[in-house]
């Protein structure tokens, strides 16, 4: 299966991370995050979106490596370019989605709410180390703002007084492999505007058929 946007060919070995209780890796993740933003980007392109669908932006999960790279050290120049390469302007979005890697051990996603100006944080383990990713998170916005609308526009924002929030209402997990699987379904529900808390760890099985289905289609349902 290939997935165009991601410039990723699934193989039978990537979709056998979907079965039991598996680890799931970037090319799953990342293929997913692709049909996101091909639906999202429909939907608003077409006038199709449903009511309560937010405007948003999904980055693979490479964006936050680079941005707080493994010498832990914020660089944003590592990803100056990247919205310009997506043609995505964040103050035209109401969410920014964020999957984290944390350490190669363990997925959780943030996301920044540019309508509400809070700074997100969900981790299916219910964990509360977000400090260093929504802190990163906060220079991005205040960052990449300045850098493609000018000092003013950072400074009209007031990121430093932005609220941040951890595991909000959100379904929790209970094996040892599925936080990709989670991490996936949050960055879902938060595209199609559901609750975060609409399914629980006795659906991941079915989850994980449809992630697999999905991917193997290239395409997501509306």
């Amino acid at each position: 299966s290939v997935i165009k946007e991601a410039n990723i060919a699934l193989t039978r070995q990537d979709f056998v991370r979907l079965q039991g209780d598996r680890w799931l890796h970037d090319e799953i993740i990342n293929s997913y995050v692709a049909l996101l933003n091909r639906r999202n980007s429909r939907r608003y392109e077409t006038n199709t979106k449903r009511k309560g669908c937010p405007r948003i932006h999904c980055f693979n999960t490479f964006f936050f490596t680079k941005l707080f790279s493994a010498r832990d050290t914020y660089d944003y120049d590592c990803v100056r370019r990247w919205t310009k390469k997506a043609k995505v302007d964040i103050l035209q979005r109401d969410l920014v989605l964020v999957p984290v890697n944390l350490d190669n051990k363990h997925w959780v996603c943030a996301y920044v709410d540019m309508t509400n100006k809070e700074l997100v944080y969900l981790d299916s383990l219910h964990g509360k180390d977000y400090g260093k990713v929504l802190e990163n998170l906060r220079k991005w916005v205040s960052d990449e703002v300045k850098d493609k609308h000018g000092d003013d526009a950072a400074r009209k924002l007031k990121t430093d007084g932005w609220k941040e929030v951890s595991n909000r209402r959100i379904a929790k997990q209970g094996d040892a492999g599925s936080c990709g699987v989670f991490q996936t379904v949050y960055m879902d529900c938060l595209e199609r505007g559901l609750p975060l808390d609409s399914f629980r760890q006795k659906d991941i099985p079915l989850l994980r058929k449809k992630i697999a289905l999905c991917l193997l289609k290239g395409e997501l349902p509306g």
